[in-house]
């Protein structure tokens, strides 16, 4: 008696580093994400991703926000580890903030106040005190 396990799809992980490509710096949050399946993954605090999909061709896209996103359609019919430099697509060439003295409310005795007319304070008093 045999079994056939081809109805079974297998999976795979694929996996690794995505990087600055000018600094080398490690990418935190960057986003992998498979357009045929529509799973996907964000790097973790080491720039590192790991994304475990059925075997079949995939369309991974990884972006970061000011980074040039890349495209990869591959076939996963085994793990694949990926090393990953993203290149910056905006940069900035200076940002100066400028802010005037504000006065510190907690140095002023007074915080708040509320001007409450006579008529409306009479208008709640008992009937006794009016």
């Amino acid at each position: 008696m045999g079994f056939s396990f081809s109805a079974i799809s297998q999976k795979y992980t694929i996996s690794g580093y995505i990087s600055d490509l000018d600094t080398g710096e490690k990418l935190i949050g960057a986003n992998v994400f498979d357009q045929s399946t529509g799973t996907g993954t964000v790097t973790n605090t080491y720039g590192f991703f790991s994304l475990t999909l059925n075997q079949d061709s995939i369309r991974l896209m990884i972006s970061y926000i000011g980074y040039q996103s890349q495209e990869y359609n591959l076939y996963l019919d085994k793990n694949i580890q990926l090393s990953i430099d993203l290149s910056p697509s905006v940069e900035l060439k200076e940002v100066e903030v400028i802010a005037d003295e504000v006065s510190r409310i907690q140095d002023r005795t007074q915080m708040s106040t509320i001007d409450v007319p006579i008529r409306q304070i009479k208008k709640y008093l008992p009937c006794s005190e009016r």
